[in-house]
């Protein structure tokens, strides 16, 4: 897991707290009020930090580790109208590389590492920091990675590492 994600898990213990309260007490409005104001990363924070409770040797490890990339990479697709694929490919047709950039940095502000992004998308974590870079310096690219970012579940008052 990274910084960003224990960070969250960490922030979600009063949350836990909350929802073990509720569940508890069989207050079904507490749980389904907590469960519907959080974002997809949160409940995934806040499952890691439950799954902590249960097993302590065993934590919990996503199931699907290429999910916001890959969901980030079919975004991308479909704004700059491309096949996903492309994104997947050594394509260097810009409107190919393109899409792969703001791939990486959406996956980024959305939670996983360089390394998650490289791994999905058979890149080395180098050329994922590069391109990371490169859409952070371009203020319209990075405004759509934003957009992607948020349908993912990055909040703008995360801290943007990217």
């Amino acid at each position: 897991m990274n910084y960003r994600a224990d960070r969250r898990a960490e922030e979600m213990l009063p949350v836990a707290a909350a929802f073990a309260i509720a569940v508890d007490e069989e207050d079904t409005g507490e749980v389904q009020q907590i469960l519907t104001t959080l974002s997809t990363n949160q409940l995934y924070a806040l499952a890691v930090v439950l799954a902590a409770h249960v097993d302590p040797d065993k934590p919990l490890i996503r199931a699907d580790i290429a999910g916001v990339t890959k969901r980030a990479a079919r975004m991308a697709a479909a704004h700059f109208q491309v096949e996903q694929s492309a994104i997947f490919s050594d394509s260097r047709i810009r409107e190919h590389a393109t899409a792969r950039l703001v791939t990486y940095y959406a996956a980024h502000l959305a939670g996983d590492s360089y390394s998650q992004i490289g791994r999905v998308l058979n890149r080395d974590h180098t050329a994922v920091i590069s391109g990371v870079a490169r859409v952070g310096s371009d203020p319209r690219l990075r405004d759509v990675a934003r957009a992607i970012a948020t349908e993912l579940g990055w909040q703008r008052n995360d801290q943007e590492t990217a």
